[in-house]
């Protein structure tokens, strides 16, 4: 659901106009990303909420969001380096997560094609005792 600026009161309390306007814009960019790959609605809704809260907090009167890549150009050297180690670990964590469940999606529908058969199978069998014992009714 694509969240307006009457929404933002009941998720998030005190914010500026300029802040209440960038949460709808992080908010609904953070569950289209998450809904495109994958996530439930339910999951996608609860992060973009999260994420927009945390992040419209830092919106200065301007309407601006700090420049995510100067920030970290401030940063030391090893909370640099740290902090694209946990970017590449929740990056990783995120392809396991996606490859895990497509290959439960593709075993689904192997299961789904199997149960198709079974049940084809299982008709033209009943399709024929019918038919036998029409035949059976008809030859006495």
């Amino acid at each position: 659901m694509p969240w307006t600026l009457k929404d933002v009161e009941e998720k998030i309390k005190g914010l500026s106009d300029k802040q209440k306007r960038a949460w709808v814009k992080i908010a609904n960019s953070a569950l289209a990303d998450c809904l495109d790959g994958g996530g439930s609605q339910d999951r996608c809704e609860a992060s973009a909420i999260r994420q927009a809260n945390a992040a419209a907090k830092e919106v200065s009167e301007s309407g601006e969001m700090p420049d995510y890549d100067a920030w970290l150009s401030e940063q030391s050297e090893e909370a640099q380096e740290l902090i694209e180690a946990h970017i590449q670990g929740l990056k990783s964590a995120l392809r396991k997560e996606r490859d895990a469940r497509r290959e439960v999606e593709d075993k689904l529908r192997k299961q789904e094609a199997k149960a198709n058969q079974m049940l084809g199978d299982e008709l033209e069998l009943i399709e024929g005792v019918n038919l036998g014992i029409l035949l059976q009714i008809d030859e006495r």
